[in-house]
C-alpha cells in the first residue's frame, strides 16, 4: 500500500507504459517516439510491495489519473495548489491479458474500487547510450534548471544547446520571430551537479521539448 499524493501529467492523453520490477514501479511515456518521460516509484515508498515475477503493459494514462483522482484535489485558499491528501492505494494486477488492473482507493473509510482495463505492451525508444561514445555529460539540479528556463523565451520556435569546454560551458538560445534570449550556466554554477565535455556540442530542438521539462 502506498500513501498517494495526486498530480495531474501533462502526458494525460496518451498511452503508458507499466513495468513491476524488483525495484520498484516504472512509468513510461512517449510522444511521437521521440520524446521519453520515465517516473520510477521505489519500493521503499510503498508500504508492502510484492511481485512474483516481473510484468510490463499498456494502459491509457488519463484513465489511471482520474481513478486516482476520484476523491478530489483539495487546493490551497491562498495558492489554489494542490495539497497532500490522505487518500491509500492498492495495486492489484494478475499477469493475464483478461485481467484487468485493480486499484482500490481508500480515504476516511470510504472505499472505491476502480477496474481497469490493459492493453497490449508496445515497444519503447532504447536510449542505450554508450559510455565510450559519450561527448558531453551534464547533470542540473532540477529546480535550478526549470529556473535557468523560465529566463529565456519558451514561446520561440525552437531552442540551441551549447555544451563546450570554455566559459560560458553550457548555453541555451531561444530564437523567435521577436529576437532571440539566451541563458549562461558555468561549470562551477551551484546549479550543475555534473559536467563533462571532451569536444563541443551544439544541438537544435523545437522548444516544446523544454516545455515538457517545466511541466515534468
Amino acid at each position: 500500500m502506498i500513501k498517494s499524493n495526486n498530480e495531474i501529467s501533462y502526458y494525460r492523453s496518451i498511452d503508458a507504459i507499466f513495468c513491476a520490477l524488483t525495484t520498484g514501479v516504472k512509468i513510461i511515456v512517449e510522444d511521437k517516439q521521440c520524446v521519453q518521460g520515465n517516473a520510477f516509484i521505489d519500493t521503499r515508498v510503498f508500504d508492502s510491495y510484492e511481485l512474483v515475477r516481473q510484468v510490463r503493459f499498456r494502459f491509457h494514462l488519463e484513465t489511471v489519473l482520474n481513478c486516482l483522482n476520484i476523491f478530489g484535489v483539495p487546493l490551497d485558499p491562498v495558492t489554489h495548489e494542490p495539497l497532500p491528501t490522505n487518500v491509500a492505494v492498492q495495486i492489484h494486477y494478475r499477469e493475464n491479458q483478461t485481467h484487468p488492473l485493480q486499484l482500490y482507493l481508500e480515504e476516511d473509510g470510504v472505499i472505491t474500487e476502480c477496474l481497469i482495463k490493459v492493453l497490449d505492451d508496445t515497444d519503447t525508444i532504447d536510449f542505450d547510450f554508450q559510455t565510450e561514445n559519450i561527448v558531453s555529460k551534464v547533470v542540473f539540479k532540477a529546480s535550478g534548471f526549470k529556473e535557468a528556463l523560465s529566463e529565456i523565451d519558451l514561446k520561440a520556435d525552437c531552442i540551441e544547446l551549447f555544451i563546450t569546454q570554455d566559459v560560458p560551458h553550457f548555453r541555451l538560445i531561444a530564437n523567435g520571430c521577436g529576437g532571440s534570449t539566451s541563458v549562461d550556466i558555468t561549470q562551477d554554477s551551484p546549479v550543475m551537479d555534473t559536467f563533462l565535455c571532451t569536444e563541443p556540442v551544439h544541438n537544435r530542438y523545437k522548444t516544446q521539448f523544454f516545455q515538457y521539462i517545466l511541466r515534468a
